[in-house]
């Protein structure tokens, strides 16, 4: 994703700043997700213009992304600069996601040469070998490197961590019920909007920059919906069919459980649940504007008193809560809210609501589990922990005819990792009744 650098005077950089530290320490200190946090904010200064919204926004996201990294090097400037009101930090990390270019810097802190900011962006040799120098540079908490080197080298938890350092692009998905996706590409590149097919699947549509999508016909209408390409995939996997009886347990505001409705043909019966009212209305408005007729949705409390699931479904979709460790380009903040002991609490959340649903799923049907995370504790450790406590269920590998997607299993599941496919991190893998 291109950005546009700022350009402010000292004086003003000064204020914008210090407001900037203000609202993210307010951030890391909730459980609220720095978006919406800033939605509700920005909703309370009505006044507020829309550069002073994009340097707040901005300042906030970069700092998250680079604080291990902004707040050493800020300490190393900070006995050349002196004491100054500017909130180095916050300065360095913007200038790291390049809304400030080198000359501009010097400009700022004339004592500091641009050979010296020029060598604060250029990484350390040892970069490959060393959690240590990983962590700094990339911002990343040990604790996390520590877990992901469980399974996967140094140099490759580099790479991950470099591309969940990366701004994501702006992904969306078409309703095959509603257009085929090369009609939509054509038309929106027509209108002068830049945009590709997602490398994966055959159903996204990858734009590379942000775009007003309440302005689109397309948008508004339901034949395109916000999804990243990885969510994608993982309801293109369930491969549900037209007339299958599915379940979508945690099915949230429903970006799967409207693709699920429509790679059914909008036949069949899909239920979609969640704990909280707010998520299921939003459903039912996203559903309304799609078009869909096959889904039910209901609270997880009501479940008891609907028959169609009684004598259990053909798939049973549980796309846990979990860390959000697969999404931190998306929300980079998260990086500092979590905890080992907090990862700990959703493995066990997650082996319980295997538990508590797998008993809904038909003899010979499939239970799908997925998360968002790139943790092996929320992912196959789950599956592992699950199948060791019962004989009704036994592992099922995923499979794939459709050309291209194949490639994307490894041992039956699948793990998509942002520096291999350009995504969120995620997991999906399957087992069966006997």
């Amino acid at each position: 994703m291109k950005t546009k650098s700022f350009s402010f005077t000292k004086e003003i950089l000064f204020k914008k700043t210090a407001d900037a530290r203000a609202v993210i320490e307010e951030i890391l200190v909730q459980d609220l997700p720095a978006d919406r946090f800033l939605f509700a904010f920005f909703k309370g200064k009505k006044f507020m213009g829309s550069q002073d919204r994009r340097f707040l926004t901005e300042s906030v996201y970069s700092y998250c992304r680079h604080k291990l990294w902004a707040q050493a090097c800020g300490a190393q400037l900070r006995e050349a600069v002196g004491g100054g009101k500017i909130d180095l930090p916050i300065l360095l990390s913007l200038y790291r996601d390049l809304f400030f270019n080198t000359q501009q810097i010097h400009e700022l802190l004339p004592e500091v040469s641009e050979s010296e900011l020029q060598e604060l962006l250029i990484a350390p040799t040892n970069i490959d070998s060393n959690l240590e120098a990983i962590s700094l540079w990339h911002s990343f908490p040990i604790w996390m490197l520590e877990k992901w080197r469980q399974q996967y080298s140094v140099s490759e938890i580099n790479a991950m961590c470099a591309a969940l350092n990366e701004r994501p692009p702006l992904t969306v998905r078409v309703n095959p019920l509603m257009a085929p996706r090369e009609m939509v590409i054509n038309d929106l590149k027509q209108n002068g909007l830049r945009c590709e097919p997602t490398q994966y699947s055959p159903l996204g549509i990858v734009f590379d920059r942000r775009v007003d999508l309440k302005s689109l016909p397309f948008y508004r209408k339901g034949v395109i919906e916000v999804q990243d390409e990885a969510s994608q995939l993982a309801a293109i996997f369930v491969d549900p069919q037209p007339t299958d009886s599915v379940w979508d347990v945690c099915a949230g505001g429903g970006g799967k459980t409207l693709l699920l409705s429509s790679l059914m043909k909008n036949q069949g019966y899909l239920l979609a649940t969640d704990t909280v009212p707010e998520k299921l209305n939003e459903l039912a408005r996203r559903c309304e504007k799609a078009h869909v007729e096959n889904v039910e949705s209901a609270l997880v409390s009501e479940v008891e008193e609907i028959e169609k699931i009684q004598n259990g479904v053909d798939r049973l979709l549980i796309d846990a809560p979990c860390s959000g460790s697969g999404t931190l380009r998306r929300n980079p903040d998260r990086k500092w809210k979590l905890t080992p002991a907090a990862v700990q609490e959703f493995q066990q959340q997650q082996i319980a609501l295997l538990n508590a649903y797998a008993k809904y799923v038909k003899k010979d049907g499939r239970l799908f589990y997925a998360t968002c995370s790139i943790f092996p504790d929320e992912n196959n450790d789950v599956v592992t922990a699950f199948l060791s406590q019962t004989v009704e269920f036994r592992a099922q590998p995923l499979t794939m005819t459709q050309e291209g997607l194949s490639g994307l299993l490894s041992e039956g599941q699948m793990t998509l990792l942002p520096h291999k496919h350009e995504t969120d991190g995620f997991y999906l893998s399957s087992i069966v009744r006997n």
